[in-house]
């Protein structure tokens, strides 16, 4: 009966993750900043697109972030670096930038921070979808 309790409550804890997921749409981030790409993964067993970096590697989003600003800082920036881009970068919505928590200009995706995983070190790596810590879905 326990391992049934915390089964139940593991699956509710990760269906309520997978809920909170952010999803775009190709057109909404195809070609708006030159620091994204776009890459196929392998993620619970299906064939899926998540954001990426210009080198394939893939990109999550802090569910403690709130619009706009970064609650990552200190050793987070260890195991979840951000996405830092130029100061004088153009990005078009929905992209945008903040002033990380490092002190440089971090990319956001509709005012979220976006932020590497360390334990992805190749294209198509998906280490860090975990409580807390999304991929980002892109759908045709």
């Amino acid at each position: 009966m326990t391992k049934l309790l915390v089964f139940t409550l593991v699956s509710l804890a990760w269906a309520t993750q997978a809920a909170m997921a952010l999803t775009v749409t190709e057109a909404e981030v195809v070609n708006k900043v030159r620091a994204v790409a776009l890459q196929e993964v392998r993620f619970e067993g299906q064939a899926k697109v998540v954001l990426a970096d210009a080198q394939g590697i893939s990109l999550y989003t802090f569910d403690n972030d709130t619009e706009g600003k970064s609650n990552c800082g200190g050793g987070c920036l260890t195991v979840w670096p951000p996405l830092n881009i130029s100061a004088d970068e153009v990005v078009v919505g929905p992209f945008g930038k903040i002033m990380g928590n490092n002190g440089k200009p971090q990319l956001t995706l509709k005012g979220l921070p976006l932020y590497y995983f360390q334990r992805d070190q190749k294209p198509g790596d998906v280490f860090g979808h975990y409580p807390s810590w999304q991929l980002i879905f892109v759908n045709k």
